[in-house]
């Protein structure tokens, strides 16, 4: 998976700003305190996956864009996923929310540990044996 090219601040401050929202409408609308709300907006502390996911399904952005990956910032339909990516996913058993989940956790790792999960995984489906361990 690639790193972040963005910070959670910043793409959460892209939201407020195009939305036009306040600390106090993302708090009403998610249950999120607005003292925390306010410390997102100034970098004091990250959301964590529960909180990113709120805010996501809220404003129905991707919860990817929103952690700061390159990915289109409105959430796509499963339709739309589906047609886009590989037939290889099933999409009724949960298997798209279970990847979010491993990416999110794997987002939060060490960069040495990541990488090396990284290298696993592309060993395991034959890609570069001289991955990074």
């Amino acid at each position: 998976m690639s790193k972040p090219i963005e910070t959670f601040r910043n793409r959460f401050n892209e939201l407020l700003a195009q939305k036009g929202l306040l600390a106090s409408d993302v708090a009403a609308k998610t249950g999120i305190s607005k003292s925390t709300i306010s410390k997102y907006i100034h970098g004091q502390i990250e959301a964590k996956q529960d909180k990113i996911y709120l805010i996501a399904n809220a404003y129905n952005v991707d919860p990817a864009w929103l952690m700061g990956y390159d990915v289109p910032m409105i959430k796509l339909s499963p339709e739309t996923l589906q047609a886009t990516y590989s037939s290889a996913v099933d999409w009724n058993n949960g298997q798209i929310q279970r990847l979010m989940t491993y990416a999110l956790r794997l987002s939060k790792l060490h960069e040495h540990d990541r990488e090396m999960i990284e290298g696993m995984i592309d060993r395991l489906n034959g890609g570069d044996s001289d991955a990074k361990r």
